[in-house]
Parts: C-alpha cells; sequence; structure tokens
C-alpha cells in the first residue's frame, strides 16, 4: 500500500513539474507515470442542422488544466480544444472528434487528439492520445480516457440557419499515462 501512494505521489508531481514549469530533468521518470487531469472550459461556438433530424456543434473548449495531487488540484496550465460534434435529435446519441493543445505557463506545449460517444444534454466519453509536443514536452506520449460534460441546452435550430451558443462544462483526463520519448 505505501509503494503505490508513494508511486502516485510521484506520477502527480511528475505531470506538475512537467506543466508548470520545472525543470525538464525532475519530470522525466524511467516508466510511464499515471494521474488524473481536469479542466474547467468555456466554449462559444456555432451549430447548425446538417439533416432533418441531425446537428452539428463546432467550437473550441479552452480552460485551465488542473492535476489532482494527493494536496489537492493543482492549476498547470491552459488548454484549448477545438472540437466538433454530430447529434442525432431523434436518438439522442451524439460522437465528437478533435484536439487538444495543453500549454505550461513556461510556454512549452502538449498536443492530442480524442474521439467519444455519448448522449446530447449529458456528454460523451472516450480516449485520448497524447502525440508531441514542443520545448520541453517535444517528446510526451501518453494517454486516458476522456469525459467531457457541458451545461448545453436546448437549441431551436431552423433548417439552413446557423446558430451561436455559450457553454461551460469539465473535461475529466482519466488515468492520463505519460511517457517521454
Amino acid at each position: 500500500m505505501a509503494g503505490s501512494g508513494l508511486r502516485f505521489r510521484f506520477a502527480a508531481a511528475a505531470l506538475a513539474a512537467s506543466l508548470a514549469g520545472l525543470s525538464a530533468a525532475a519530470a522525466r521518470a524511467e516508466e510511464p507515470v499515471a494521474m488524473n487531469a481536469f479542466a474547467v472550459w468555456t466554449s462559444e461556438g456555432a451549430v447548425t442542422r446538417t439533416a432533418e433530424k441531425k446537428l452539428a456543434m463546432a467550437s473550441a473548449l479552452t480552460g485551465t488544466l488542473f492535476v489532482e495531487t494527493p494536496e489537492g488540484p493543482v492549476d498547470t496550465g491552459r488548454i484549448v480544444c477545438p472540437a466538433m460534434v454530430q447529434v442525432d435529435t431523434e436518438t439522442g446519441r451524439q460522437s465528437g472528434s478533435g484536439f487538444c493543445t495543453f500549454t505550461a505557463y513556461d510556454g512549452a506545449q502538449a498536443f492530442g487528439t480524442w474521439e467519444c460517444t455519448g448522449v446530447h444534454l449529458v456528454g460523451c466519453s472516450g480516449k485520448f492520445q497524447l502525440t508531441g509536443g514542443t520545448g520541453r514536452l517535444a517528446t510526451i506520449k501518453g494517454s486516458s480516457s476522456l469525459v467531457l460534460r457541458g451545461r448545453f441546452h436546448e437549441l431551436d435550430v431552423q433548417l439552413g440557419k446557423a446558430a451561436s451558443y455559450t457553454v461551460s462544462g469539465i473535461a475529466l483526463w482519466r488515468d492520463l499515462r505519460i511517457e517521454s520519448q
């Protein structure tokens, strides 16, 4: 038990160090590290009908990235996640995909891709993949599950017209496994 707690503390400290701008040497580990992260986001976007009972929403989620540590969440930088979500209004099913850029306070960036499925007005879950970065995060790789929840409201979208929306929500990266190659 004590070993797993120590391993978790090391993993959380490694990601916090990596994203918060501490030395790259302190963030390197011999094996992949795993932790949970989340972002509280806001988004302004557009939604349009793409068929009689289908919608498409396009936006970019922006917000603050936090990493969970034994001492509580640590603010490690900012996110921007361009997103496209398709909704079947008859069944309520939705699917989405996009990208994320994590920017640490020292300017280093990590990039990723994601896709998810779920229920309209509830959210979606799926997979996230870290694909690389810049600066001290240039060799970062990793993956996790991803959960997106937002405060979407009913939209009355007329055929051929787009509507704009503003929404806030949360993104959860569960068991984010990070390695540097």
